[in-house]
């Protein structure tokens, strides 16, 4: 297939730019490294997933899961989510190892906790890849599901997400088999309250002690402010209060909270402590498996966990992972024993233009997993990382960025990019893969866009540009 000309499918491509002073390859030579490119249907890129075996690219989307053909991008088969049970969407996708299913996480439209007290959940779906048939529905996470990993073996699957935790499942019976929760347990409810004067307060504070007394209770904040008009003023403010109860707890807390006296609104967070799980991985031979958990602002680690011994064996935190005030992305390499972690940069200012993203410095943290010795950062320069992967030989770094949507090729020794940045992208550079099978072709995908490359063309421009080091030394 050739590369179906991507300016006359996007010709808007052409504004896209970057931060001032920046060099960015124009379209043409982007498609110089293409075998081809296809738009995608649905809303949103917001992965994509060579097979194991190199047969399929998958991408999640909003409304679809989509496979194409992983040599022809040619589009073979389209899921749409909402007619799964227990799916809304598609954030994550994973196939097993034999390529006969495919795992999909994403959000349930139904999460959320009822007035009478019963609780939705989102759902892990597994579908056969040749029919799109519904074999497995693993039930149980209280949020968001924005991670999904099969075990090297294919009998286990692992997902993770909004709720914090981690949950194992059996493949041959269905059933959970493990929770890994390192998240406190820790819930919060809100209070806004609305009072003519500030008098009020006091009366207001007492008849909230009540509901501290009687549930347990603790505050957690209290914020109060004075607004005007030209007629009137009022005192309005938010109380939040942390408690470790059911869902069914806060439920009840919050209707009798609705009928008080001065309470304008309720909220709850669905979110038992906070701590987002953002992404996990197994290790090569199945008997680790790692994952990010972070709370926002505060707190930011990666946690190594021994399936086998059900406990943590290493813990990676926040102040390992350089300045970055997060971690996001994790990946085990299938060679060399390397565990790859992505942490975010600072915000220095907030830009006026969406492509001036100064101060932003993204790194990636390469570790070796025998010791989990950080053996190499590469601090990335330009936007912020949305996806990375390293290749087959382990001596590329490739990296996709928003907001200026450019894919980059970094080498890892010097930490130096050698080629790019290239421009193609409508949106978020969302999903980086290689094909597993021979390594020759890479895959990118954001914005609605599909970008298969030549990566024997990159790896001998990689020779050359060591080349020209060498001479230059």
């Amino acid at each position: 297939m050739a590369v179906a000309g991507v300016l006359m499918f996007f010709p808007d491509l052409l504004k896209k730019t970057g931060p001032p002073g920046m060099k960015v390859l124009p379209i043409e030579e982007t498609e110089k490294y293409l075998l081809a490119s296809i738009g995608v249907g649905g809303v949103g890129v917001y992965e994509v997933k060579f097979s194991p075996r190199g047969t399929y690219i998958a991408v999640p989307s909003a409304i679809f899961v989509e496979l194409f053909d992983a040599n022809t991008l040619k589009s073979l088969k389209r899921y749409d989510v909402r007619d799964i049970k227990g799916s809304d969407g598609a954030y994550t996708v994973d196939f097993s190892p034999d390529e006969k299913f495919i795992a999909l996480g994403g959000w349930d439209n139904a999460s959320y906790v009822t007035s009478d007290g019963e609780r939705h959940t989102a759902a892990v779906t597994v579908l056969k890849t040749e029919t799109g048939e519904l074999v497995r529905l693993f039930e149980g996470h209280d949020d968001n599901i924005y991670a999904v990993a099969f075990s090297p073996d294919g009998k286990m699957l692992a997902s993770a997400g909004l709720d914090g935790t981690v949950k194992l499942w059996s493949m041959e019976t269905g059933e959970p088999i493990g929770v890994i929760d390192e998240a406190p347990d820790y819930q919060t409810i809100g209070v806004t309250f609305n009072v003519d004067d500030e008098s009020y307060l006091e009366e207001l504070k007492n008849c909230l002690q009540k509901y501290i007394t009687r549930y347990d209770l603790e505050m957690v904040e209290f914020d109060k402010q004075l607004r005007k008009t030209q007629t009137t003023q009022w005192w309005d403010g938010y109380f939040s209060f942390g408690l470790s109860k059911k869902y069914y707890d806060i439920v009840r807390i919050r209707a009798e909270l609705k009928k008080e006296k001065y309470v304008t609104r309720v909220s709850v967070n669905l979110n038992p402590s906070g701590y987002i799980v953002w992404d996990l991985d197994f290790s090569p031979d199945g008997e680790m498996i790692a994952f990010t958990l972070s709370y926002q602002p505060m707190t930011h680690k990666v946690i190594v966990y021994s399936i086998a011994r059900q406990q943590i064996i290493k813990t990676i935190e926040q102040d390992d992972v350089a300045h970055q005030p997060g971690v996001y992305d994790i990946l085990f390499t299938s060679k060399e024993n390397l565990l790859l972690i992505l942490g975010k940069g600072d915000y220095e200012r907030e830009p006026d233009d969406p492509l001036e993203y100064e101060g932003i410095q993204d790194t990636v943290d390469i570790y070796e997993t025998k010791g989990f010795q950080l053996i190499n950062r590469i601090i990335h320069p330009h936007g912020i990382i949305k996806s990375f992967t390293l290749s087959p030989e382990h001596n590329i770094l490739v990296t996709g960025t928003e907001p200026n949507c450019h894919v980059r090729f970094f080498d890892v020794k010097s930490g130096k990019m050698f080629l790019g940045p290239f421009r193609g992208h409508m949106h978020h550079v969302n999903g980086i893969d290689f094909n597993p099978v021979h390594g020759k072709t890479m895959v990118s995908g954001g914005g609605g866009v599909l970008f298969l490359w030549d990566y024997e063309k990159i790896y001998q421009k990689y020779q050359e540009w060591l080349l020209k080091k060498l001479e230059e030394k």
